[in-house]
């Protein structure tokens, strides 16, 4: 199965695995870190690494992270070219973590970053 981690600046990837767990149970087995003020950059990276390396041996790794650009996304970034089996897809939203849960144990890493951007950017709509 592919592992799934998420990213945010503050406890909002806390709050997304919150939310998971109402629709999957606590056994969803569902990784998040979160960058909290106090936090060094450094470090947070390097808790990100441990997660990695905690969730071996897996179908590889995606990482859902809340901004395109910032520290969440620079260390997830930093990850994935150290290790092959590690796509990171930003914008996180509860759409696209809920794909992620749904079809992480049948698509392999790279259908699945797809499908659950093409499922997080037709989730958005404006209403009247």
């Amino acid at each position: 199965m592919i592992s799934l981690l998420l990213l945010s600046h503050g406890s909002f990837a806390d709050g997304i695995k919150h939310s998971l767990n109402r629709f999957y149970g606590e056994s969803v087995k569902i990784d998040a870190c979160c960058l909290l003020n106090e936090d060094d950059p450094k470090h947070y990276c390097d808790r990100i690494l441990q997660i990695y390396r905690l969730n071996q041996p897996f179908e590889g790794m995606l990482i859902l992270c809340d901004l395109e650009e910032g520290i969440t996304t620079d260390c997830a970034a930093h990850v994935a070219t150290l290790y092959g089996d590690v796509r990171v897809v930003t914008g996180l939203n509860l759409k696209m973590a809920l794909e992620a849960c749904r079809l992480r144990e049948t698509l392999d890493l790279n259908t699945l970053s797809r499908k659950i951007s093409d499922a997080a950017i037709a989730s958005i709509h404006v209403l009247p």
